[in-house]
């Protein structure tokens, strides 16, 4: 070639035209619309939960939109939360960047970031320690000493010290792992119940197996393959994937503070002193 052509491109955020400014602006009135419904929707149905202690949940919106300053600032594209039993930490994971945000939940101040990548190499993909890509769910447990989360991406279930709020376990997860939920375990401590959306099972996680409040022992306890007999109760019929798809997990009996000590006294009875008095 004689001559060289220069092409000069536009900036991400340059406006070529008229029409274009009026498209953007446009679109981003259209999600700021759909966003303020579907916040309203929320609220209408959740609005009204509490805590342990009878004060108003923290609600968290994606992309941490502050709206009628019922919300708090959270990070990227921010899908799921946690609490610790004493209201004092809120955990917000946020799912493209795999980090959970950190909030202290009185003045929605945020106290750090926990980066689940952070012993992860994309590059050579060597792995160093525990680590999570897109996490979802993510349940602080009832006593409040740790934290189980599902990571979609990697299909790992990652623990953290509540206390240091430090990544201190991993385990593999079927594929789809998703959500997560906390429930008793026979003689002292909890279970972690983890669903998968694409695996037909569900993972019982011990994140603590000698009860001495250090998770960084976690195992996989065990686990139940959702498949049911021809005289499993339903309320509609199963025409392909049983037992797939599994989003949320509702353990019975719901054994958080505020809730275990009003159980029926059958449920009561099967549960130890610090069960029944999760938070000393």
């Amino acid at each position: 070639m004689s001559q060289d052509t220069v092409v000069r491109f536009r900036k991400k955020d340059g406006v070529v035209d008229p029409l274009t400014q009026l498209l953007r602006e446009g679109a981003q009135q259209l999600i700021s619309q759909a966003v303020s419904a579907e916040l309203e929707l929320f609220l209408e149905h959740h609005g009204e939960r509490r805590d342990g202690e009878g004060r108003r949940a923290v609600v968290v919106l994606t992309d941490g939109v502050d709206t009628k300053s019922r919300l708090t600032a959270a990070d990227v594209t921010s899908i799921a939360s946690g609490m610790t039993p004493d209201s004092a930490k809120t955990y917000v994971t946020n799912f493209l960047d795999s980090t959970i945000t950190v909030i202290f939940t009185a003045t929605g101040s945020v106290l750090g970031t926990i980066n689940l990548l952070a012993n992860y190499d994309p590059i050579s993909g060597a792995v160093t320690g525990p680590f999570g890509a897109l996490p979802i769910q993510t349940p602080v447990s009832p006593n409040g000493k740790y934290m189980v989360t599902a990571n979609v991406l990697s299909d790992t279930i990652t623990i953290v010290d509540v206390a240091t709020d430090t990544v201190v376990a991993m385990l593999p997860c079927p594929a789809g792992c998703h959500g997560v939920q906390f429930g008793a375990k026979q003689g002292g401590g909890y279970y972690a119940y983890v669903s998968s959306k694409f695996s037909n099972v569900l993972t019982v996680v011990d994140p603590d197996p000698d009860n001495d409040g250090n998770a960084s022992d976690a195992v996989i306890a065990g686990r139940v393959v959702l498949a049911g007999s021809p005289s499993t109760a339903s309320d509609d019929v199963i025409v392909g994937n049983a037992g797939m798809g599994g989003q949320g997990v509702l353990a019975i009996p719901v054994v958080y503070n505020g809730w275990v000590q009003n159980l029926p006294v059958r449920w009561k009875a099967q549960l130890t002193p610090d069960q029944i008095d999760p938070i000393p």
